[in-house]
């Protein structure tokens, strides 16, 4: 009963996952100082691994791409309506690259998945430290967003405007801090710096 409303919390808003810090498996063990019984094992072991591939549907698909899944979800019965209209969002947008993707790869081999992640880990992580998000990955390239809460923005003869507040100003600081972060990080952090000598 637990798994099934589980699950359907996950389809109604793919997007709790990553709001939750505790998760049910977490709660379950630290209970039982870390043991579990064979059929509640089973059953919260089969929930952390939905909430895994939710978790990964997350990061390929961004937050953008969630809430698209998630209207399919809520309207079609989970069938997928790929004409679903869109909205449009104000927002400040990076797009972070690895340079000379394809030679890293030949020479890294199987660690080139280690190195993308070490260097996601930083990106996601100032991203997020500074009011943006990872929206969206795509192998060695990463597009971050800092979106504009709707009263933050106007239209004015159909065209989007943002409004010159405190708030908008600060976000849009924000956005470029958090990249230079990125940068200052990427070229002093030693897990990063060893993949300089291949």
């Amino acid at each position: 009963e637990r798994m099934t409303t589980r699950v359907k919390q996950l389809a109604y808003d793919p997007l709790s996952v990553a709001k939750q810090k505790n998760t049910l498996l977490h709660q379950q063990m630290t209970k039982r100082g870390g043991k579990q019984d064979g059929a509640e094992y089973e059953t919260v072991a089969l929930e952390k691994a939905v909430t895994k591939i939710v978790q990964l549907l997350l990061l390929g698909f961004g937050e953008a791409g969630s809430e698209i899944i998630q209207k399919n979800m809520q309207s079609s019965g989970g069938d997928v309506n790929p004409m679903i209209p869109g909205k449009k969002i104000a927002g400040i947008f990076g797009f972070c690259d690895i340079r000379n993707f394809t030679d890293t790869t030949e020479e890294l081999q199987e660690r080139v998945m280690v190195f993308v992640n070490e260097i996601a880990e930083i990106v996601h992580g100032e991203a997020t430290k500074y009011q943006g998000q990872a929206n969206k990955n795509i192998g060695d390239a990463f597009l971050l967003v800092w979106k504009f809460p709707p009263d933050e923005v106007y239209y004015k003869q159909s065209k989007m405007i943002i409004r010159r507040t405190n708030y908008s100003k600060n976000l849009i600081d924000l956005s470029v801090l958090s990249l230079l972060k990125m940068i200052a990080k990427l070229n002093t952090q030693d897990n990063i710096l060893r993949y300089r000598k291949n």
